[in-house]
């Protein structure tokens, strides 16, 4: 299955310059084209996924092959990417979030011309502290959201919530 990204409905208005991640932004970054076409691709919690994805990236269409799996032992997720005809790029990079430019899933693949990938936190619940275990497990600490006593947050997408409270973004390969 190819999934067309990069249509106005996978757009966020306004998105051209800046993307909030994390608390901080990802402002004046620029790809390759000169500009920052950051497209979301649909992901779901579904605990294995395989789909070919077609992107704008650095002015031209690129046909991905994605495999996203969550790993139960760990508590996250992973993604594979193969070129179109099936060869691996990059194998088992954690879906984890990030301040620019860590929080670039494909930072030290640039060389690689696929583009840029992003986790983003959008459910606007910020982690708290820097040890947990995870988000559905109490990963938000105590308060409104639930969590343990004694456990603070990290601000990764668990089982539950890939697709909806974090989803993955992906825009042309970094030039800086």
């Amino acid at each position: 299955m190819t999934i067309p990204i990069g249509s106005p409905a996978h757009h966020v208005p306004g998105i051209s310059e800046t993307l909030v991640v994390l608390g901080g932004t990802i402002s004046g970054v620029t790809g390759s084209s000169g500009s920052n076409n950051l497209q979301q691709v649909p992901v779901t919690n579904a605990p294995n996924q395989k789909f070919t994805a077609s992107l704008q990236v650095d002015v031209s269409t690129l046909y991905l092959n994605l495999a996203i799996r969550y790993n139960e032992m760990a508590g996250y997720w992973v993604m594979d990417i193969s070129d179109s005809n099936n060869n691996l790029l990059v194998a088992s990079t954690p879906l984890i979030t990030g301040l620019w430019p860590a929080g670039n899933l494909l930072q030290q693949q640039a060389y690689l011309r696929i583009g840029s990938a992003y986790i983003v936190n959008v459910s606007n619940k910020v982690p708290i502290g820097t040890k947990g275990l995870g988000y559905g497990e109490g990963g938000y600490g105590e308060g409104p959201y639930g969590g343990i006593p004694g456990f603070a947050g990290v601000d990764y997408p668990d089982n539950t919530n890939l697709g909806t409270d974090f989803q993955l973004w992906w825009g042309d390969t970094p030039t800086r």
